[in-house]
């Protein structure tokens, strides 16, 4: 049962008797029929949350973690250094294996995953069909671009602007304190100390 999470109350009942005493109903019929069958939930709703929020029923989770094992895997998102395998499989299901491009990897890595395996999946499809021959980033979907672009973007907003040694000495010598030269040239406390570092004034 994939998403049992999103199971509306209504039909939680009808699950919970399936669990409890292998019985469920046929439509139309009114006796029960016996299921011989193992139970396997997955989800990405905090359950015990849903429990507290009124939007699963407590008996039905509790009998579905007391029948088996509760298998927490973090989001796609944590779990970054999974991404080359995956390609290499959602690659072979499409037909074989791809040269991959190393910014193709650093997009993926990139990207945040709201939908897990099956948003990456849709992706590597998606460059395929771009790119039958190889795995490149331009190929990805916009969305997994856009991530890539806007890291890139913040990486460089993060680096110290273009100050040369001789005005960071002028401000240093000047300044009454190391957070007056950041506010004078327009800078983070960070970006100052990079900045001193790499001209060799870190005392």
């Amino acid at each position: 049962l994939d998403e049992v999470g999103d199971l509306p109350l209504s039909a939680q009942p009808l699950l919970l008797r399936l669990v409890e005493f292998g019985t469920y109903h046929r439509l139309g019929d009114p006796n029960p029929t016996l299921a011989d069958v193992r139970v396997v939930a997955a989800t990405h709703v905090d359950l015990s949350a849903a429990v507290d929020f009124q939007q699963f029923r407590p008996d039905l989770l509790a009998r579905l973690e007391a029948d088996g094992h509760v298998i927490r895997l973090p989001p796609l998102r944590d779990r970054r250094e999974d991404l080359p395998d995956w390609v290499d499989h959602f690659a072979a299901e499409a037909g074989g294996v791809r040269p991959v491009e190393a910014g193709f990897l650093e997009a993926l890595a990139l990207h945040r995953w709201p939908t897990n395996l099956r948003g990456l999946a849709g992706a590597v499809r998606h460059a395929l069909a771009e790119d039958p021959e190889r795995l490149t980033a331009r190929a990805l979907p916009s969305a997994v671009r856009r991530s890539r672009a806007a890291a890139r973007k913040r990486a460089v907003s993060s680096e110290p602007a273009d100050v040369t040694e001789s005005s960071l000495r002028r401000v240093l010598d000047t300044a009454a304190s190391y957070a007056e030269a950041a506010r004078t040239l327009g800078l983070s406390r960070d970006q100052l100390l990079r900045l001193r570092r790499k001209h060799g004034l870190v005392e």
